[in-house]
């Protein structure tokens, strides 16, 4: 319910359902469920312009202990992350991550229409340069160092 109401653009509603859910999620120990609230949380701070409790909530998934990480998860939560790194000022790294993201075997079809429209506004703010070294990073490192790489920080 809270992704619908995300949807129809009710932010306070999606911000009480989805805490809800991760509450929940945590009694109940669902793993996979509280992931992928957490994800979405994540992704309703970026709609709401909280990019600092964006980069809070996919970091504290990406660094849990306790946890399942199913890899749509944290494909997503990388790609989250990069919206964020862009908004905070650097295009480039967030290109990287989102081409990394692109890569990855265990894309979805939600998470590879994310990054696409994400590598298309970060490569509007980029040189050809840029753009082209942004492509041998990604295709150069595995995708467990770029992981790494945002956990990290």
């Amino acid at each position: 319910m809270g992704l619908v109401k995300q949807a129809q653009g009710d932010l306070s509603a999606a911000r009480q359902f989805i805490e809800q859910s991760m509450t929940l999620f945590s009694e109940f120990n669902d793993l996979v469920g509280l992931e992928r609230a957490s994800v979405a949380m994540g992704f309703l701070e970026i709609d709401a312009e909280n990019f600092e409790a964006a980069r809070s909530h996919f970091l504290t998934f990406l660094r849990a202990r306790q946890r399942v990480h199913a890899v749509r998860y944290i494909l997503a939560a990388v790609l989250g992350t990069a919206v964020v790194c862009a908004h905070f000022g650097d295009p480039f790294t967030a290109l990287v991550w989102a081409l990394s993201v692109l890569q990855h075997p265990g894309l979805d079809w939600e998470a590879r229409q994310r990054a696409e429209t994400l590598c298309a506004g970060l490569q509007a703010q980029l040189t050809p340069d840029q753009i082209s070294q942004a492509q041998q990073e990604a295709v150069g490192q595995p995708f467990n160092a770029i992981l790494s790489g945002i956990v990290g920080q």
